[in-house]
């Protein structure tokens, strides 16, 4: 009960509002989000003194589903680069961790850009892993939130940013139809341009689980017989 209190207020004070992703299609495992969200409660001069290891996050990949109200984003407070929840009697949990910090310049850019990469599990019978990217910028001295990319982060799920072709690749799981929780049979490879500091979706293919060759060597499906 506290925490869900804790929670209401942490919603109204942050003003989440969900929005639709920038490429919609619904047969991808991974979503690219354009959020523009402003972090009202401090003022910064520069990105690098901003504290994402103990920062709240706002995230379309993190969501609650409170009784008789709307889906809403869930903020999620890590501490020291962790979040942990257990329920009531061992029953369901949440776990959330800091992966990497990176920065961005280009001359096109007004201030740099902070790239954040982290996990989010959670679960009770199963699990599920929710991969998240965000990209802030400093714009008025307040923390902006432009972007974020959402993945499914099971098994050999992975995130590159190559800082010299301002490009970032998402290795997301993906499902298909036949396929056990325990077993998925595909990954979505998408590939991002941040040129200019405007995220935008390349391109994107989706590879055999079996046989991922991991980052940067995407491998097309075998075609049908």
């Amino acid at each position: 009960m506290v925490r869900r209190l804790l929670l209401l207020v942490l919603s109204a004070a942050l003003t989440c509002v969900a929005v639709a992703p920038l490429e919609e299609d619904a047969s991808r495992s991974f979503r690219l989000w354009k959020r523009d969200f402003v972090h009202e409660a401090k003022q910064f001069t520069e990105i690098t003194q901003v504290d994402f290891k103990n920062w709240t996050y706002s995230s379309e990949g993190i969501l609650e589903y409170p009784e008789g109200g709307p889906v809403r984003i869930q903020p999620l407070t890590l501490t020291d680069g962790k979040y942990s929840w257990r329920g009531p009697e061992g029953f369901g949990f949440e776990d959330a961790s800091l992966a990497s910090v990176e920065y961005f310049s280009d001359e096109s850019l007004s201030s740099p850009i902070a790239i954040v990469n982290l996990s989010y599990v959670y679960g009770g019978g199963s699990s599920n892993c929710v991969g998240v990217v965000q990209f802030f910028q400093i714009k008025d001295a307040r923390v902006v939130l432009l972007y974020e990319i959402t993945y499914d982060c099971h098994g050999r799920s992975w995130f590159e940013f190559h800082q010299d072709k301002k490009e970032l690749e998402v290795g997301s799981v993906g499902y298909m139809h036949a396929d056990a929780h325990c077993c998925p049979s595909k990954i979505d490879v998408g590939r991002f341009s941040l040129a200019a500091g405007a995220l935008r979706l390349i391109s994107w293919e989706r590879i055999d689980y079996d046989e991922n060759a991991g980052p940067g060597k995407q491998r097309r499906e075998k075609p049908k017989e």
